[in-house]
């Protein structure tokens, strides 16, 4: 019974620590890398937008099946396009 006690005030008091690290850590530092964002070392573009006006793809024909069939054991599959 007393190590059940134990093993909890620990994990509990470890969980309380490292939130409370975490927290600082995250407030005193900021972001590192938002120097290399503004000094644009690559020299880095927003992308161009897609063109608008480019007409739509021909749609592809259709096709029907005919049959299907084995013969001589091999399988065959005949098919019509306009």
């Amino acid at each position: 019974m007393m190590c059940g006690g134990k093993t909890f005030v620990c994990v509990l008091g470890g969980v309380l620590l490292s939130t409370s690290v975490q927290a600082l850590v995250a407030d005193s530092f900021g972001n590192p890398y938002n120097r290399i964002v503004e000094r644009n070392l690559f020299n880095l573009k927003q992308p161009a937008p897609p063109p608008t006006n480019v007409p739509p793809p021909t749609p592809p024909p259709t096709i029907t099946l005919t049959s299907i069939t084995t013969i001589l054991g091999k399988k065959l599959v005949t098919m019509t396009v306009p």
